[in-house]
């Protein structure tokens, strides 16, 4: 699937399980403003590309000596089945792919880890990432990082990532994301576009 666009929005783990995680002050409107970030990259013909992570059912792929992961691994919020789907595992309805749209699976928090999202980019001509989502200090900081480490131009759109902590979220937005990229807010975003 060739695009003759070279940017891409990502938007990364905007499923039920991880948003119901963030305060709920200040979440309705993120969602909305993903909301509108999505369609109007739509829009202008940006490929949205969604993000999501999942595991096979015991968690195969989780080491249990790591303590992060063994956390996540207690729970089955995260384990897919083909077929056996759990709303928690749903995007939400504001950031819910359309038919066509191409959803990246991942074991790890790097959207780029033991992914085909690189194949995928390289494939449609990507060289301009935009990037959304939950959380900035995870998805967002560890994708950020790795797509700067593979050359492709970043643009962090501050206003449709969000973080449990806002302090985080400020930092990284303002202090540490300038370093290897652009951050802009989504309006500015799409207005140069």
């Amino acid at each position: 699937m060739a695009s003759s666009n070279s940017t891409a929005l990502l938007v990364m783990d905007l499923i039920h399980n991880i948003v119901n995680r963030l305060p709920e002050a200040g979440r309705e409107e993120y969602l909305a403003r993903v909301s509108r970030g999505i369609a109007a990259a739509r829009e202008k013909n940006i490929p949205v590309i969604h993000v999501t992570i999942h595991f096979r059912p015991g968690y195969p792929e989780v080491p249990r000596t790591n303590p992060f992961w063994a956390r996540i691994s207690s729970t089955d919020d995260f384990v897919h089945i083909e077929g056996q789907q759990k709303e928690g595992q749903n995007f939400v309805a504001e950031a819910a792919p359309r038919d066509g749209e191409i959803v990246i699976n991942r074991p790890r928090i790097s959207a780029f880890y033991n992914s085909d999202l690189e194949v995928v980019l390289r494939s449609m001509g990507v060289k301009n990432l935009a990037i959304a989502g939950v959380a900035t200090s995870g998805v967002v900081l560890s994708t950020v990082r790795e797509a700067f480490d593979r050359d492709y131009d970043v643009t962090v759109l501050e206003d449709l990532c969000m973080d449990r902590d806002e302090e985080v979220h400020r930092v990284l937005t303002t202090k540490v994301f300038s370093w290897t990229g652009n951050v802009t807010s989504s309006e500015e975003w799409i207005n140069k576009l």
